[in-house]
């Protein structure tokens, strides 16, 4: 079936914008009608905001925090967003000729239409032409069934193309993640290598490394006539602070965009889009992706229309562009981005693929934010900007007839990861680190972090991802250093390698090393040190290391002699291998458990073969994955029982004793992890053994300042360099980390292992050392709960689950302080992040536990805070009763300064409620005990509440209230201020 094209032309110099509705087959045209913009359209329920503010802040910012009553603003966002589109519809196609044209172009189906958006105006150019939406019985919105795309009417012819390979469609790939706390590594662009690496599409990625804009221009210059696509990924920007120029010599200015390239040292470097436009224009790609937000954006602020970096491309000679108008998630990345390749490569169509591509994220709208995944409709964030005869990208599927699938891999058997079921989860952070790594001086990369964490895996995985984008260089050697007993048997392997012949080995060590460090230096070889702990052995902890005394200094010279080349050596080791230096191993990269999605992603992965599906609500699931600590072994071993057991009783289980399933170990993964554990803790000197118990309380993390002191209160032989000694040679054992301070991460199996066999400990001595935890703990926690969250916050993330056992602990002790502490702590912690089921349950265990032990004074406390929480909730009857309850026990201890707190408090609910004279009254008992007890920092408080409360009441109200201050004792002056505050005096004179 034949395209049709609609060409929505913009009419120069009208005001309000008039538009044409033109065939593109014939030229024929409908009368200009004016079109409103979207600004034009009030929001409901905010009438001070404009359209299009609304749609960026529900497009960027709503699901900071989707939850009410932001929701119910985003779907008044919405609602407008759809009644502008049905709006412009109708205006743009009243005109009989505009509908005929209409009706008759999906007369077979609206995927042969095409819409075009012809203008020179940055503010119409910047409209949301995505939302046009026919309002007539079963119409819908075009964007989700029709292609739509943007042109530039005034612009020069675009470059002509020379010949660009026809065999394979070649994309340069530019990741750019210079921001602090950026967005995953490969979690946008990784689905586009994956489809180039196993389609039967012949397509050929390459990262740019690095990814600054020097190296663009030199790699453009050195392969000319290449690459079919540039894509971009990572952060755009549009500049508003630009002034508009002076005159109308638009076409010479472009330089309000900026695309965030990389510095050598990966900081950020925003390039003009005036920079890109004079790279491109001489190294002319027809099409680019930019999946950089905000690279379309522009608006009515904007002079020039090639403000925006997707239309500064298109004067550059680039003939497609595909870019965002708006800032775009990851997870709807996630979902565009292999459906519009797919179809761009099938169809060869740019703009069609962009449908596609919206299709895909219409359908799968939910997007991760803050409740873990909510529905967001971000189909109108990618934009199509096109000049004429864009490239047609049919040829790609032509020449994939006879491909097969993925071509061999050039990796060594014991470099690939063929046989983990799961693949390459997560692990972004430590593939950019590593990538970054390549680029400087030290020969060597050392990856650390906890036995059984994933160093290995993450070798794979980063070699598989440089093999899949063109950097793996002249190939990979690797050594697995439990099989290594010499250096020589290193260099001598190394040069066989690179020169093919065994005789390398009968030089002297000299020779051979001179020869590798002239060979390595220029040429980029992958060498990979796996389990290099075994070389030396892991001091402290009982380990011998398979080289002699001499060896190591072999290899030491090795990575100081190749320091500043091309090769590079990755290490993984579960030791810090200081005595390497750091001019030849730089900055380790310290590995833990996965981060955010990736936990989720990693454990789907592991319940997937099960049949099972993870319910991220389940509160025993995630209190399981909290104690697992996202270590992939640990996770693969425990949630493969998810199949004959749930997740409470797997908790229980791990709490008790993880060792239970050491019979039932399927692998010698599961078994290498228990018996580094069990090694570990009996090779340890006998005068630390009694710090085993303390550590085996506590979970995730620990501070050696706290173990300190329930040493010090538990067993006086115990010193700080014990403590420090036993934690290091833990942390070479790799059941440790130390993160920084004194604050070390417990491998999240260490601390059940340890209880396990510490319950064969005599019951006195567990019950010392249970006591000194729930002292310590209970007093960092008592420091803790009156803070405010900016303080709390760092040490909850290190020790909130520490504290929750101390509390059981408590409990089973009999020790009533330390449970009230924790509990307090943990309560206050819960209302301070908007936890406030859990606050309700904590301060109704608290008030229930003061209750017990008589202590009124606290218990009326509680009550107090749970009157806080129900008036968070907006439960505001819940609220006035434990109010109320808190408020007899006060009267009746004499607690004045309670009461009054208590007084205070019903007046703020009596407010919210618009009781406003109630409200007066509470507030003038709580300003007489204020008074009476002088406390004026509580009464100027109250004061400032009597004023806002007069201000809030009906004019009719506000003598009655002042009558009752009057009533109750308050100064006339201070009447007067309360009323002046609100209607001040006339002026002098007047």
């Amino acid at each position: 079936m034949s395209q049709s094209t609609l060409i929505i032309r913009h009419v120069p110099n009208t005001e309000p914008p008039q538009f044409t509705v033109e065939r593109s087959q014939d030229g024929k045209a409908s009368l200009p009608v004016a079109v409103a913009g979207p600004n034009s359209l009030p929001v409901e329920g905010r009438s001070n905001t404009k359209l299009t503010e609304e749609i960026r802040w529900y497009l960027e910012t709503f699901l900071d925090y989707p939850f009410p009553p932001d929701t119910d603003r985003a779907d008044q966002a919405r609602q407008a967003f759809e009644a502008w589109g049905k709006r412009t519809f109708t205006a743009l196609f009243t005109d009989p000729h505009a509908r005929r044209s209409y009706d008759k172009a999906v007369e077979h189906g609206f995927a042969n239409l095409t819409l075009r958006i012809v203008s020179d105006s940055p503010a119409v150019l910047g409209w949301p032409w995505e939302a046009l939406h026919d309002p007539e019985p079963g119409g819908d919105r075009l964007a989700h069934h029709c292609s739509i795309e943007r042109r530039i009417n005034v612009m020069r012819d675009p470059v002509t193309l020379r010949k660009l390979p026809t065999d394979r469609v070649n994309v340069l790939l530019v990741i750019a993640r210079p921001l602090e706390g950026d967005v995953r590594y490969r979690s946008v662009s990784r689905s586009l290598v994956e489809l180039a690496a196993g389609h039967t599409f012949p397509i050929s990625v390459d990262v740019l490394r690095p990814p600054t804009f020097d190296q663009l221009r030199e790699h453009l210059r050195t392969h000319p006539h290449h690459y079919h696509i540039l894509h971009f990924d990572g952060h755009g920007a549009y500049r508003h602070d630009v002034p508009a120029p002076i005159g109308r010599n638009i076409l010479m200015r472009a330089n309000d965009a900026q695309l965030l390239f990389e510095n050598e040292d990966g900081s950020k470097d925003a390039i003009e889009s005036s920079l890109l436009s004079d790279l491109l224009r001489e190294h002319a790609v027809p099409a680019v992706v930019l999946n950089a937000c905000q690279s379309a954006a522009i608006d009515d602020r904007a002079a020039d229309p090639f403000a925006s970096v997707a239309a500064a491309l298109l004067r550059a000679g680039t003939r497609s562009v595909v870019a965002m108008a708006y800032a775009l998630y990851v997870s709807g990345a996630q979902q565009f981005l292999p459906a519009f390749y797919k179809s761009l490569f099938a169809s060869g169509n740019f703009a069609g693929a962009v449908r596609a591509g919206r299709q895909m994220m219409l359908r799968n709208p939910q997007r991760v934010c803050a409740r873990g995944t909510y529905p967001l409709e971000d189909w109108a964030v990618p934009v199509v900007y096109q000049q004429a005869d864009p490239l047609d990208f049919s040829f790609v599927a032509q020449g994939g007839s006879g491909r097969t699938g993925a071509e061999p891999s050039r990796l060594p058997d014991e470099a690939r990861d063929d046989r983990n079921p799961y693949g390459f989860v997560g692990r972004d952070g430590a593939v950019l680190e590593l990538e970054r790594a390549l680029r400087r001086p030290p020969a060597a990369i050392l990856i650390t972090g906890l036995g059984g964490v994933g160093k290995t895996t993450l070798i794979h995985g980063f070699l598989k991802w440089l093999e899949q984008t063109n950097g793996l260089g002249s190939g990979v050697l690797w050594f697995d250093f439990r099989d290594v007993h010499s250096a020589e048997y290193v260099i001598n392997r190394l040069g066989e390698a690179i020169t093919g012949k065994a005789e390398f080995a009968a030089h002297s060590q000299s020779d051979k090393l001179d020869f590798l460090a002239n060979m390595c230096k220029r040429a980029p070889v992958r060498i990979v040190w796996d389990n290099f702990e075994s070389a030396r052995g892991i001091p402290g902890a009982n380990r011998v290391g398979n080289l002699t005394d001499a060896d190591p200094n072999v290899l030491k010279e090795l990575l100081t002699r190749l320091r500043g080349g091309a090769t590079k050596v990755v290490i993984t080791s579960r030791s810090t291998e200081e005595w390497l230096g750091v001019t030849n191993i730089g900055k380790p990269v310290a590995i833990g458990g996965l981060d955010g999605e990736e936990r989720w992603e990693y454990a789907n992965a592991v319940v997937r073969d099960l049949g099972l599906n993870l319910n991220r609500e389940d509160p025993a699931l995630a209190a399981l994955m909290k104690l697992l600590r996202a270590h992939p072994l640990a996770m693969r071993v425990v949630l493969s029982k998810l199949a004959q057991r749930t997740a409470a009783q797997l908790n229980a289980a791990l709490e008790t004793n993880i060792t239970q399933f050491l019979p039932s170990a399927k692998d010698e993964s599961e078994a290498i992890l228990f018996a580094t554990l069990q090694f570990a803790s009996d090779g340890l000197p006998k005068e630390w053994q009694p710090l085993l118990v303390p550590v085996g309380l506590h979970e995730s993390y620990l501070d050696a300042d706290f173990l300190e002191s329930m040493a010090k209160q538990a067993d006086a032989s115990v010193t700080r360099a014990m403590i420090n000694e036993c934690l290091g040679a833990l942390a070479n054992a790799g059941l440790v980390r130390h993160t920084g301070q004194a604050i070390y991460e417990l491998h999240p199996l260490l601390t059940s292992y340890l209880r396990s066999t510490h319950e064969s400990l005599a019951l006195e001595v567990r019950n010392v050392w249970s006591g000194a935890f729930v002292d310590v703990m209970g007093s960092v926690a008592k420091d803790l709960a009156p803070r405010p969250l900016h303080k709390q916050r760092f040490s909850f993330l290190l020790h909130e689950v520490n504290f929750y056992k101390a509390r059981a602990i408590a409990v089973r002790l009999g020790k009533n302080l330390g449970y009230a502490a924790l509990t307090q702590a943990l309560a206050a912690f819960a209302q301070n992040t908007r936890n406030f089921s859990g606050a309700e349950q904590l301060f109704g265990q608290l008030q229930t536990h003061h209750a017990h032990t008589r202590d009124e004074t606290r218990e009326a406390g509680a009550c107090h805070q749970l009157g806080r929480v129900a008036e968070e909730r907006r439960d505001f009857a819940g609220a006035e009763t434990w109010y109320r309850k808190s408020l007899e026990i006060a009267e009746r201890l004499g607690n004045e300064h309670g009461a009054a707190s208590t007084y205070h408090q019903l007046g703020n609910l009596a407010v919210l409620q618009q009781e406003f004279e109630t409200a007066w009254g509470w507030f003038l008992k709580a300003l007489n005990v204020f008074v009476k007890l002088d406390n004026p920092h509580y009464a100027r408080m109250t004061i400032n509440n009597l004023t806002l409360t007069y201000r809030e009441a009906r004019p009719e109200t506000r003598p009655r209230l002042l009558e009752a201050g009057r009533t109750a004792g308050l100064p006339d002056q201070l009447l007067r201020q309360i009323e002046e505050a609100v209607n001040p005096p006339p002026p002098n004179g007047s």
